[in-house]
């Protein structure tokens, strides 16, 4: 609930007065928990490779990192090659944040085969 300003505030000078609401309070907003259900080690060689299906259907969250060797990934269909997509170094971080990325994600070897480590998760609200 809002009440209205007894005065007019803004630029006096320039003829831009408005009258504003003085908001009572905070609506205060909750963001989700995540609730990791699942994990695996991906094999990640030569031959471009998708998330496994029965672990990834549930989530609308994954985190991968990198835990051997370097490797290219894309998001949004293609299938990368060991010349083409986005470059992951070991280390390095990666979280799917909803369904399309997730479904899209493709991750292949860079120079030699390597391990990503993924972990499932979804949201609900506590």
């Amino acid at each position: 609930m809002a009440t209205k300003l007894d005065y007019a505030v803004g630029d006096k000078e320039h003829g831009a007065l408005v009258q504003v609401s003085q908001a009572l309070a905070f609506i205060p907003i909750r963001e989700p928990d995540v609730v990791w259900d699942a994990h695996e080690v991906l094999a990640v060689s030569s031959t471009a490779l998708a998330l496994t299906a029965n672990l990834a259907g549930n989530a609308d969250i994954v985190k991968i990192s990198i835990e051997t060797s370097q490797m290219r990934y894309f998001l949004h269909g293609p299938v990368p090659t060991t010349s083409t997509g986005h470059m992951l170094n070991v280390g390095d971080l990666v979280f799917l944040t909803g369904r399309a990325e997730i479904d899209n994600f493709r991750i292949i070897q860079y120079l030699t085969a390597g391990s990503a480590l993924c972990t499932y998760g979804r949201r609900v609200m506590p």
